[in-house]
C-alpha cells in the first residue's frame, strides 16, 4: 500500500510548479527552477527510479567531454611533445654539468616518444586494446628511474605532464573496451600528475559513473567545472556541458540513496521551514540531520565568478541508527572512522570485517553524497583524504590489496587537488605534504613506520577518551 502512495505523491509534485518553494530540484536546463519536495531512496523500488536526465543524454555529454577526438584535444598532445623535448634538453644540461653521457637519456626519451606515437596511431584507428599495450609500455618506461635520471625541479613538471597524458589515454581506452575498473587507478593518477587539467577530473567522473558510484562522479564533475573556471576557461558551452553532467550525476546519486532522502533549503529561507517540510516527507523519516555550518551548491544555480545561491542540506533517515553517526561526527574537529583507544591495527580481523560492512554500506555512501554539492570542507581540508587512508588501512589488514591501492590513489588525487579548491594554512599544508609522502611510501611498499593518518587517529581518539566503536560491536553483529 505504501509504494503506490509514494509514486502518486511524486507525480503530483512534478506537475505542480508552485509547490515546494524551499527546495531546488536539478533540472535538464541550467537556470530553470523546477521545484520538488521528494527524492527517491525510501524503498528498493524508489531507489531505482530513473533520474530526469536520460542515459542517452548522459552518454552524449560524455562524448563531448571525455571521448574527444585527438584534433579536438590537441593541446594535450602538444603539451606532451613539448614536455618530452624539454626533458631531453634538461638531461643534456645535467650531463654537461656533471660530465656524464647524455646519449642514454636521449635514447630512452626517444623510445618513449616512439612508443607513444605507435599508441596514438592505434588510438586513432579505434584499436583500443593495442593502444593499451603501447601506452602501458610507455608508462612503465616513464616510471623507471633510469628513464629520467635525477630531474631538477622544472623537469618534474614535464615528467608529470607526460605521465598524465598517458594515464588520460589509458582511461579512455579502458572505457571504450568497457573496463572501467581498470581505468579507475589511472583516473586517480592522472589527477595526481596534473590536478589543474579539468579534463582529468571529468574523466574520473565518467569512470565513477560506469562503476555506479554516482556521488563521487558528481563531486568530480563539480571540481572539473570549478577547475575549468579557475584556469581561465571562458567557453560557456564547455562550462554548461560540465554543469549538465554534474547535474545528471547528482540526480543519479539522489536516486541511488537507499537509506535516506535529501532536501536542499535556500539560505534565505528559515532552516526551521526546511525541517518542517522534511517532516512531511512521505518517507516518514525518524531521524533528521542538518549541518548548519556546511553550505551546498547546486549545478543549475552555480556561477563561480559571482556569489552563487547557497543551500542547507537536510537528510532524513528512516532509522535513527543509520544517521546518528553524522550527529556524532559533527562535534569533532577532525573526522576519524574508528573510535578506540588502541589503533585499529590491534583490532581483530573479525571486528574489522563487521565494521567494514557498516562503513561501506551505511557510512561512506552518505558522506560521499554530502560532498557531491560541497566543494570545501568546514572541518579540515584533509579530513576526507584521511578518512580514505584510514579506510585503506582497514583493507590492508584484510589483505584486500587491489582495493587498498585504489583507495590510496584516490586519496592522493584528492590531496593533490585541495590547494586548487581552497586556501591552505601552513599547518594544513605541512599535514598535506606528510600525508602525500606517506601515501606514496605505502603504495611503493617503502618503510615500516606508522603512517601519518594512523598517528592522527590515535591522537584524536586519545583526546576524546573514547573506548567504543562508532557502531558498537552489538550493532555490527
Amino acid at each position: 500500500m505504501e509504494k503506490p502512495k509514494e509514486r502518486k505523491i511524486k507525480k503530483k509534485t512534478k506537475m505542480k510548479k508552485g509547490q515546494g518553494q524551499e527546495t531546488k530540484f536539478v533540472t535538464d536546463d541550467i537556470g530553470q527552477d523546477k521545484k520538488n519536495i521528494t527524492f527517491p531512496g525510501s524503498s528498493k523500488k524508489a531507489a531505482r527510479h530513473p533520474s530526469r536526465t536520460s542515459l542517452r543524454r548522459i552518454t552524449d555529454l560524455e562524448m563531448k567531454l571525455v571521448y574527444t577526438n585527438e584534433e579536438d584535444n590537441a593541446y594535450e598532445v602538444d603539451e606532451m611533445n613539448l614536455s618530452l623535448e624539454s626533458m631531453c634538453q634538461s638531461f643534456k644540461k645535467i650531463c654537461s654539468l656533471t660530465g656524464g653521457d647524455s646519449s642514454s637519456y636521449f635514447k630512452t626519451d626517444k623510445r618513449v616518444e616512439m612508443v607513444l606515437k605507435e599508441a596514438i596511431i592505434c588510438y586513432k584507428k579505434n584499436k583500443y586494446s593495442n593502444a593499451v599495450e603501447h601506452f602501458t609500455t610507455a608508462l612503465e618506461m616513464c616510471h623507471k628511474d633510469a628513464a629520467f635520471g635525477l630531474p631538477v625541479e622544472g623537469d618534474v613538471k614535464n615528467i608529470s605532464s607526460v605521465v598524465s597524458f598517458i594515464d588520460s589515454k589509458l582511461i579512455t581506452c579502458y572505457l571504450q573496451i568497457h573496463q572501467p575498473d581498470l581505468a579507475l587507478s589511472h583516473a586517480h593518477r592522472s589527477i595526481v600528475s596534473n590536478p589543474s587539467n579539468f579534463r582529468n577530473h571529468i574523466r574520473q567522473a565518467a569512470v565513477f559513473r560506469l562503476l555506479e558510484r554516482y556521488s563521487e562522479a558528481a563531486r568530480s564533475a563539480m571540481i572539473a567545472d570549478y577547475i575549468y573556471w579557475l584556469s581561465g576557461g571562458k567557453e560557456q558551452s564547455i562550462s554548461q556541458l560540465i554543469k549538465l553532467y554534474w547535474q545528471a550525476m547528482h540526480e543519479k546519486a539522489m536516486a541511488s540513496m537507499k537509506r535516506c532522502s535529501a532536501i536542499y533549503t535556500p539560505m534565505e529561507k528559515l532552516q526551521l521551514e526546511g525541517m518542517e517540510k522534511a517532516k512531511r516527507h512521505p518517507v516518514s523519516a525518524k531521524f533528521m540531520y542538518t549541518d548548519s555550518q556546511t553550505f551546498h551548491l547546486l549545478p543549475q544555480s552555480t556561477d563561480w565568478s559571482s556569489a552563487s545561491p547557497q543551500y542547507l542540506l537536510t537528510l532524513g533517515f528512516r532509522y535513527k541508527k543509520d544517521g546518528f553517526f553524522l550527529e556524532k561526527q559533527s562535534t569533532k574537529s577532525l573526522l576519524v572512522f574508528l573510535e578506540k583507544k588502541n589503533t585499529f591495527l590491534h583490532v581483530s580481523n573479525e571486528e574489522i570485517k563487521f565494521y567494514l560492512e557498516i562503513l561501506e554500506k551505511e557510512i561512506m555512501p552518505v558522506l560521499d553524497f554530502i560532498k557531491c554539492t560541497n566543494l570545501t570542507s568546514t572541518v579540515s581540508p584533509c579530513s576526507g583524504a584521511i578518512q580514505k587512508l584510514q579506510y585503506a588501512s582497514f583493507l590492508s589488514q584484510l589483505r584486500r590489496v587491489k582495493e587498498e591501492s585504489q583507495v590510496i590513489n584516490q586519496a592522493l588525487a584528492e590531496l593533490a587537488t585541495l590547494p586548487y579548491l581552497q586556501e591552505i594554512s601552513q599547518q594544513h599544508a605541512e599535514l598535506l605534504q606528510s600525508l602525500m609522502a606517506d601515501a606514496m611510501d605505502c603504495l611503493q611498499g617503502r618503510g615500516v613506520k606508522e603512517y601519518t593518518w594512523n598517528e592522527i587517529q590515535k591522537t584524536v581518539v586519545h583526546i576524546m577518551g573514547s573506548s567504543q566503536f562508532l557502531y558498537s560491536k552489538t550493532r555490527l553483529r
